[in-house]
């Protein structure tokens, strides 16, 4: 019983030193003193450490080099030496690239000549522009709303598709507003922020009943999403979410401009829309 175990434990003694690896090219260390190794290609060659350097041996005719056993046995018997492949090495994550950085003076052209207005953004459909005595202010729509420029409003939607979202909404959704405020869309005059006065919507509300009417719905019955003028004070205007209406109020010193759908600033104090009065003047 003793001998078995002393002849396994020689034999695993043998593959190990037989199938390892020399620790570097040409060279041994004196623990590997004696050991044999396969050399991958050549069926019939092998190396052995000796005196700290590898030298080649060959085996005789007919016979191999068996890296299990580490002698030469008769040829097609014999396990040769394989390439063992590298793992491979894991491939970096890619860095995603950044977004180029705009700047609002780059849009400038697209408020030429426009005094008070919005503009839809050349490069993205959940930012627009917001024009303010010619020049442009970037404004961004919030998470999940794109801008439509057929309601002048950010609306539920992908901005990767540019696409209006087609579910119905849930019974409490907060009203599609803009980004924060900015210094150029101060101009716009409302209250609320500018990204809401550009949209014509106040900043969150939670959806009326459907049976519960208005005293501001009438003027909101064909317009699912926007603003219209205030039927008594141009100080004020209505902004409409799926038909209903709210009523809002413009900034000191801003009215509602129903052609831009914006509150504008107003130097007399009148209405935004109300022609402007010619200058007297008395004959000589």
């Amino acid at each position: 019983m003793r001998l078995t175990v002393a002849l396994g434990v020689a034999l695993l003694a043998i593959i190990g030193t037989a199938t390892a690896k020399p620790s570097s090219a040409g060279s041994c260390s004196k623990q590997e003193e004696g050991a044999t190794y396969g050399i991958v290609g050549d069926c019939q060659k092998y190396l052995v450490c000796k005196k700290g350097s590898l030298e080649i041996k060959e085996c005789k005719s007919k016979t191999d080099y068996d890296t299990v056993s580490g002698k030469c046995v008769k040829a097609g018997s014999a396990t040769c030496a394989v390439e063992t492949s590298p793992e491979p090495e894991p491939e970096p994550e890619p860095v995603p690239e950044p977004e180029p950085e705009e700047s609002p003076e780059q849009y400038d052209y697209l408020c030429q000549k426009v005094l008070y207005g919005v503009r839809v953004h050349p490069n993205a459909c959940d930012r627009y522009l917001v024009c303010s005595k010619e020049k442009a202010a970037i404004e961004r729509c919030a998470e999940g709303f794109i801008f439509v420029a057929d309601f002048i409003s950010c609306v539920p939607g992908n901005k990767d598709t540019c696409t209006v979202q087609s579910a119905e909404p849930s019974t409490t959704e907060s009203v599609p507003s803009g980004s924060d405020e900015s210094g150029e869309s101060k101009e716009s005059g409302s209250d609320e922020k500018p990204s809401s006065e550009a949209t014509g919507s106040g900043e969150e509300s939670s959806e009326a009943p459907e049976d519960t009417t208005g005293p501001y719905d009438y003027l909101c019955a064909k317009t699912l999403l926007g603003s219209v003028a205030h039927p008594e004070s141009c100080k004020k205007y209505i902004s409409c979410y799926k038909y209903k209406g709210k009523e809002e109020s413009c900034k000191k010193g801003y009215a509602y401009s129903s052609t831009l759908h914006l509150c504008v600033k107003q130097k007399n104090g009148g209405c935004a829309d109300a022609p402007e009065e010619q200058p007297t003047t008395e004959a000589a």
